[in-house]
């Protein structure tokens, strides 16, 4: 038995009806995300990037592979936009940049928290 599911996925920008949403309009374009990268003072780590690259994926891996430091933050962010995106779209609920960079801090202070607990953890049982 075959179930069809009629879901609408508006192809346009949320914040940008007329602009098609594509990852990289979203993460490197979209005015909130700029802002989300400039609040968490990322912005010359990736949105600079995007102009060497023409792919998310090639932006996201050349900050993973040499920003060591801060790849959990940028990789937390990139979440945090698209969980608003996605919050957006499904429930009409829209984060302002501020808003979604607080969440992201505090998840990646859990984050970073976890990581360390987890080292402690295994230099005591050493």
């Amino acid at each position: 038995m075959l179930i069809e599911l009629h879901i609408f996925c508006p192809s346009s920008c949320e914040l940008h009806m007329d602009l098609v949403e594509s990852d990289w309009h979203l993460f490197f374009q979209c005015s909130t995300s700029i802002l989300c990268w400039d609040i968490a003072d990322l912005r010359s780590v990736v949105v600079d990037r995007s102009l060497c690259f023409s792919s998310t994926a090639a932006v996201l891996f050349d900050v993973c592979s040499r920003e060591e430091s801060i790849t959990a933050h940028v990789l937390m962010l990139i979440w945090g936009i698209w969980q608003n995106r996605n919050d957006s779209v499904w429930n009409q609920h829209r984060s302002n940049a501020e808003q979604i960079c607080n969440r992201v801090q505090y998840a990646w202070q859990d984050w970073f928290a976890a990581q360390e607990s987890k080292n402690n953890n295994r230099h005591k049982q050493m």
